[in-house]
């Protein structure tokens, strides 16, 4: 909405004040073709191993010297 824009100054989609531009969001890059095709894409991208799960038998508050 304009007013949280004018507030805030800015959005947290991809709307931008001026009409029929958008943003291009951090990670992202675009590619605009002579034709005037435009399309977004991820110059990275996290991948995540499988979790570690830790478990402490005693906490260490606990622990004494």
């Amino acid at each position: 909405d304009v007013r949280s824009m004018i507030e805030g100054g800015w959005s947290s989609d991809d709307r931008t004040f001026f009409k029929g531009v958008g943003k291009i969001f951090p990670g992202n890059w675009m590619e605009v073709t002579p034709e005037g095709k435009m399309e977004r894409q991820l110059y990275w991208d996290l991948e995540y191993k499988d979790k570690v799960r830790v478990v402490m038998l005693e906490p260490l508050w606990m622990q004494r010297d």
